[in-house]
């Protein structure tokens, strides 16, 4: 079940203020299938599109992984862009989740949310707990 390499260091975080996280090949497999079975017990499967928008954040390759372990697409934005050019993606790529952060979300997703009836699920990677009934906690 685990190989010789599950041990080993397969990802080195180094955070803006000095924090400093590894994590081992066995560890990215357990968080990464862990994070493919929350999209999957949310009914997202095959090909759906699942956007991301976040810093660097080590929830962020475990999501990534995990996307893609679940066998949907990933689809990456950037918080360069202006509100229109964000809600265009989404509106176009038909995305039904978006994993971000609280703040990202708060400044970019909160003021087209309601243009957005497509979007089933937001994932907050930092949230300590249930925004509400449309907005989903992931703590890694």
């Amino acid at each position: 079940m685990h190989g010789p390499l599950a041990d080993k260091t397969a990802l080195v975080w180094l955070g803006e203020n000095g924090e400093r996280k590894c994590f081992t090949f066995l560890e990215m497999k357990k968080q990464t299938a862990k994070f493919a079975n929350v999209l999957s017990s949310l009914g997202f499967g095959k090909g759906d599109r699942i956007f991301t928008l976040s810093t660097r954040l080590p929830q962020l390759y475990i999501a990534a992984i995990g996307i893609l372990k679940n066998r949907s697409v990933m689809c990456p934005l950037f918080s360069q862009f202006d509100l229109s050019r964000f809600l265009q993606r989404l509106v176009r790529g038909d995305a039904k989740a978006l994993i971000t952060t609280q703040a990202l979300f708060d400044k970019k997703v909160r003021p087209i949310l309601e243009k957005l009836p497509q979007l089933q699920t937001v994932l907050l990677i930092d949230a300590q707990e249930d925004e509400n009934s449309q907005i989903r906690s992931l703590v890694g």
